[in-house]
């Protein structure tokens, strides 16, 4: 017979398994680009222009948008399974009987009031010496300039999948239109 503990524990696996994942894919798809955009690179500087180096260049940019699409569609995929994991585990974490009483619910893996955004993650501590108020947060400050430049919408990983490829896709469109203007 499974238990909560049987499936909790698969369900734990399969959020790490699910992360794992997408993180490599997008490991993957930044080493095929820099090989890609270096090839084309190559090709774009070569000494003798001629119309199959066109044709060359055009075809790199081609495979380059289409593998950015392709992946963000797999990066979209990967994160929409971890999320399904783990809205699983944070339910099986509400059964009266998941967890020992003496264990606090900020030990509880998917439970815990961590946030995924560095603008949530601010807190106001109590006035020190003249009232003043501080702010602390659990972010880096990489994380907190990104969010301010960008948004907290790009601002975690999540979106990092998705934007990545997006943003390779963007820059295989200018070479391509660099390719077409060559002479």
């Amino acid at each position: 017979m499974i238990t909560i503990r049987d499936l909790y524990s698969v369900l734990t696996q399969l959020v790490i398994h699910a992360e794992s994942i997408s993180w490599n894919r997008l490991y993957n798809f930044l080493t095929c680009n820099s090989i890609l955009v270096l090839a084309w690179a190559t090709a774009y500087v070569s000494q003798a222009p001629n119309p199959d180096c066109k044709i060359v260049l055009v075809a790199f940019c081609i495979l380059g948008a289409a593998s950015g699409i392709v992946w963000a569609e797999l990066g979209k995929r990967g994160r929409a399974y971890l999320d399904h994991y783990r809205d699983q585990a944070k339910d099986l974490e509400k059964q009266p009987n998941a967890f020992s009483p003496d264990i606090p619910k900020d030990f509880w893996p998917f439970q815990s009031d961590v946030k995924g955004s560095c603008q949530e993650n601010l807190k106001v501590s109590p006035p020190g010496k003249m009232g003043e108020q501080k702010q602390a947060s659990a972010c880096s400050p990489p994380c907190r300039y990104f969010e301010i430049l960008l948004g907290p919408y790009y601002g975690t990983s999540r979106r990092i999948l998705k934007v990545v490829p997006y943003l390779f896709t963007a820059l295989y469109c200018l070479l391509f239109v660099l390719s077409i203007r060559r002479t």
